[in-house]
C-alpha cells in the first residue's frame, strides 16, 4: 500500500507541474508523500462521491455524513500523517451525497492544551517545510481587490519558536497562529469548468491547488455547550484563488 501511494504521489507530482514552466509559479517538489488519501482525491476534484470513495477503497458506511451542517464528509477512523493522528474531513460540493462532488480534503487535529497546541505546529511546520520547500507568498487579495498585482509578505509562523507561538495564542489579542502555504499546481485543466464557476468567489475561479497549514486557539466548537477550548491545527488541501502570474 505504501509503495503505491509513493507511485501515485509521484505521477500526481507530474501531473501537478505540468503547464507550470514559464508562468511564473513556484510549484512546490514534495520530498514527502502527500498525508494519507490526499494524492488520489487531488486527482479526482470534481468528481462525485460514487467515483472518489471506491477508488480510495473506502465505502459511505466509512464516513459520517455532515454535508448538510459543514459540507463534509468525515472519515471515522483517525489517519497518521508525519507522526500525528488526524480526523480527515472530505470537503465536497453540493448539496446532498448524491450529488456532491469532492473540492479538498482537510485533517483536522485538536490539541488540548496552548503548549501542546504550539508544539505540535511548530513539529509539523518544520517537517513541511523540509518535506515541501519554502512556503509560498499568495496574491495580496485585499479589500476584495483582486486586479492589484501584490503578494503577501512571509508569514510570522515561518520563523515562530513554540514560545513565540504560545504567547501568540494565550497574550494576542488575535489569538492565532497564522498559516503556511505551498502552491501544488496552476494547471486545473483536469477539473471540470461547472466546478470552477461553482466555486467562484467574488466573480473570481479558482486558480490553483494548495496546502495550508494553519493554528488557532482558543477554539470552541460549540461554544453554547460549554466545551473546553482547544488549539486547532488544520492543514488543507484543494483548490483555491491564492495564485496569480505575475509575469503577465
Amino acid at each position: 500500500m505504501n509503495k503505491l501511494r509513493t507511485l501515485l504521489t509521484l505521477m500526481l507530482a507530474l501531473v501537478l507541474c505540468a503547464g507550470c514552466a514559464g508562468s511564473g509559479a513556484k510549484v512546490a517538489k514534495p520530498t514527502i508523500d502527500h498525508p494519507p488519501y490526499c494524492a488520489e482525491i487531488l486527482e479526482m476534484l470534481g468528481k462525485p462521491l460514487s467515483e472518489v470513495l471506491p477508488a480510495l477503497g473506502l465505502k459511505a458506511e466509512d464516513f459520517t455524513d455532515n454535508i448538510k451542517n459543514g459540507r463534509w464528509y468525515i472519515l471515522n477512523e483517525p489517519v497518521e500523517f508525519l507522526g500525528h493522528q488526524f480526523e480527515l474531513r472530505l470537503s465536497v460540493y453540493g448539496g446532498d451525497a448524491e450529488s456532491a462532488a469532492a473540492v479538498g480534503v482537510c485533517y483536522i487535529l485538536k490539541a488540548e492544551t496552548p503548549e501542546a497546541g504550539a508544539e505540535i505546529t511548530t513539529d509539523l511546520r518544520d517537517k513541511l517545510l523540509k518535506g515541501y520547500g519554502k512556503a509560498f507568498n499568495g496574491a495580496k487579495h485585499y479589500s476584495g481587490n483582486y486586479e492589484v498585482e501584490a503578494t503577501n509578505p512571509p508569514s510570522p509562523l515561518n520563523t515562530y519558536t513554540k514560545e513565540d507561538l504560545l504567547k501568540r495564542f494565550t497574550e494576542d489579542d488575535n489569538p492565532t497562529g497564522g498559516s503556511l502555504e505551498w502552491l501544488l499546481s496552476v494547471d486545473l485543466s483536469n477539473v471540470p469548468s461547472e466546478l470552477l464557476d461553482a466555486t467562484a468567489y467574488a466573480g473570481l475561479r479558482a486558480t490553483c491547488i494548495t496546502a495550508t497549514l494553519s493554528a488557532a486557539y482558543p477554539v470552541t466548537d460549540v461554544p453554547e455547550s460549554g466545551e473546553t477550548p482547544h488549539a486547532l491545527i488544520r492543514l488543507v488541501y484543494g483548490l483555491s484563488h491564492s495564485y496569480r502570474d505575475l509575469s503577465k
